[in-house]
């Protein structure tokens, strides 16, 4: 199988033209937490892992895109596992982009998934 069978949007769109940085933000939704902490951040910031499928980038490279989330928060310490928000320029104009999961997720997940 390919890096994006257990990677997801997260690998398809880092393989965008030249690997640049895109214009991206990601917001994780209730689903990237199914594998757990440890594996969402493996997609997100690169490594194999403990998968044992066949990856066609060695090492996998992560997501390219911008990951905000103003409502996940490690829970040792209550830090923001990623920062709240992004600010973007548009056509001369700076937006901001708060992200936010779904308040849901503590009951669609399994507690170890997101601890």
């Amino acid at each position: 199988m390919p890096d994006y069978y257990d990677s997801g949007s997260c690998f398809f769109f880092s393989r965008m033209p030249k690997r640049t940085r895109c214009n991206l933000i990601s917001i994780p939704g209730n689903h990237e937490f199914n594998d757990g902490m440890d594996e969402l951040m493996r997609i997100i910031y690169s490594g194999n892992g403990n998968t044992k499928i066949q990856h066609t980038t060695n090492p996998y490279p992560g997501a390219m895109a911008d990951y905000i989330c103003a409502n996940v928060v490690w829970k040792d310490n209550k830090t923001p596992v990623f920062p709240p928000y992004t600010i973007r320029e548009i056509n001369g104009a700076k937006m901001v982009f708060i992200g936010a999961v779904t308040t849901e997720t503590t009951i669609l997940e399994l507690p170890q998934n997101i601890e």
